[in-house]
């Protein structure tokens, strides 16, 4: 099909005048030789550089929602420390109250086994 339609390009442009606007073709060869232009051959370093200019803002953009995904994420690691403390604070307090509790049942099985033996 593009083939054809560049043998048509050259047609109608033997005919008389350009056959198919600027930008009619999405490849840029196919462009210039439709519309009789020449067409200059890029070295690889020279397209590199084109795909390095062509990427830079997405690049930006990725590094950017990088940067903001690592804060977030460090954002709730701190979160889920805190929480994670405040568990650790609660058992100690839990632990802290069944000691008091269990010291207190002692005393009182104490105090409780020396009047049964002061009784008899």
């Amino acid at each position: 099909a593009a083939a054809t339609a560049a043998a048509e390009a050259a047609a109608a442009e033997e005919a008389g005048g350009k056959a198919v606007p600027k930008g009619f073709f999405d490849d840029a060869d196919k462009n210039a030789r439709a519309r009789g232009e020449s067409v200059k051959k890029l070295t690889a370093q020279e397209e590199l550089e084109l795909f390095e200019k062509s990427i830079k803002k997405d690049m930006e953009h990725v590094e950017q929602r990088q940067e903001l995904e690592q804060e977030q994420d460090a954002v709730a690691k701190v979160r889920r420390q805190i929480n994670e403390q405040v568990e650790c604070f609660d058992m100690v307090d839990r632990l802290k109250h069944q000691a008091a509790e269990h010291r207190e049942r002692a005393r009182q099985h104490r105090e409780a086994a020396a009047a049964a033996a002061a009784v008899a």
